[in-house]
C-alpha cells in the first residue's frame, strides 16, 4: 500500500460518544440484537467512514496489535469504557509463581495504526440473553478504505488462527487457545512419569510406531487412526502421561500438533 490516511478523531467532541451511550443504555435492558444497535449508532456518528464488523474470536485485532504487529491506544473516556480485570492463575505454583492480572474489554474505543493507515476500532460484548451464554465480542472497524480494512483483517485473521506457543483447548462448548497449557507441557517429560517401566516403554513405542507407520496404513488401505484410553483413579499419572506424550510429539522431527478437550459440557 502507498500513501497515508489519517482519521481526524478529534473532529468529534470528546463528550459526544453516541455509540458508548447507546451500548450502556442498551446493555441495561432486555436486548434483541446488539450488533444492529451498535452499527446504527456508529453510522450516525461517523457518516463519512466505512464500517466493517468482525467477530473477535476469529480475528483478534487487540491481541494482534499487542503482539507488535500494529499500534493501538484507547481514545475514549473512562466513563465510556467497560472492562473486567481478571486473575490469571500461574501455570506452576511449586516454584513460587503468583499469576497475574489481565484486562477483558467489554466495551471500548481505540485508535489502531497499521501499515501507515489509521482505524477507529470499537470492541463490544454483544451478548444477547443470559450471562451464562458464551461471550460474543465483535469489533467495529471504521476507516476511509474498505480494501485497507480487508487487508488488515486478512493479516490479523491469519495471525489469530495460528498457534504462538499455544494449544487449542475445547472447554465450555468452544475452542480456545491456551498458552498456559503449552507452558505446562514443556516440563512434562516421560522421565518424570512414575509408571511401571514396561508400561511406560510400551506407551511410548505404541505412539511412535503409529506416527512412523502412516505409509503402512496407506498401503493396506486402512484408516490411519489409533486410540489410547487411560483408566484409573485420580493421582495415578493419567494427566502427566498425556502431557508427556504431547511434549514428545512436539519434539519429533515432524512435530505433531495436539488438541486438548477439557470438558464436553457447556
Amino acid at each position: 500500500m502507498t500513501g497515508s490516511t489519517h482519521i481526524a478523531v478529534d473532529s468529534v467532541p470528546a463528550h459526544h460518544n453516541e455509540a458508548a451511550a447507546a451500548w450502556f443504555e442498551h446493555s441495561s435492558a432486555p436486548r434483541v440484537y446488539t450488533e444492529a444497535v451498535i452499527a446504527e449508532a456508529l453510522r450516525r456518528e461517523y457518516p463519512k467512514l466505512n464500517l466493517t464488523i468482525t467477530p473477535k474470536a476469529q480475528c483478534d485485532l487487540l491481541s494482534y496489535a499487542r503482539a507488535g504487529h500494529a499500534a493501538v491506544a484507547p481514545i475514549d473516556k473512562e466513563k465510556d469504557r467497560l472492562s473486567l480485570l481478571v486473575y490469571k492463575p500461574p501455570v506452576r505454583r511449586l516454584n513460587g509463581e503468583e499469576g497475574g492480572l489481565a484486562e477483558m474489554v467489554q466495551f471500548g474505543k481505540f485508535l489502531l495504526d497499521w501499515n501507515n493507515k489509521e482505524y477507529v476500532l470499537y470492541v463490544a460484548d454483544g451478548r444477547d440473553g443470559s450471562a451464562s451464554y458464551p461471550a460474543v465480542v465483535n469489533q467495529y472497524i471504521l476507516s476511509s478504505s474498505v480494501q485497507a480494512t480487508e487487508r488488515l483483517l486478512l493479516e490479523a485473521g491469519r495471525w489469530t488462527n495460528s498457534l504462538h506457543e499455544e494449544i487449542w483447548v475445547f472447554d465450555a462448548g468452544r475452542w480456545q487457545k491456551s498458552h498456559e497449557l503449552w507452558e505446562s507441557i514443556q516440563s512434562a517429560e516421560w522421565e518424570n512419569v512414575i509408571l511401571d517401566e514396561n508400561m511406560k516403554k510400551s506407551l511410548i513405542r505404541d505412539v511412535d510406531n503409529f506416527f512412523n507407520g502412516r505409509q503402512t496404513y496407506q498401503k493396506l488401505k486402512v484408516p490411519w487412526k489409533r486410540g489410547v484410553i487411560y483408566y484409573g483413579p485420580p493421582g495415578n499419572g493419567k494427566t502427566i502421561s498425556i502431557k508427556a506424550m504431547m511434549h514428545a510429539l512436539y519434539k519429533r522431527n515432524d512435530p505433531v500438533p495436539t488438541l486438548y478437550v477439557r470438558s464436553l459440557s457447556r
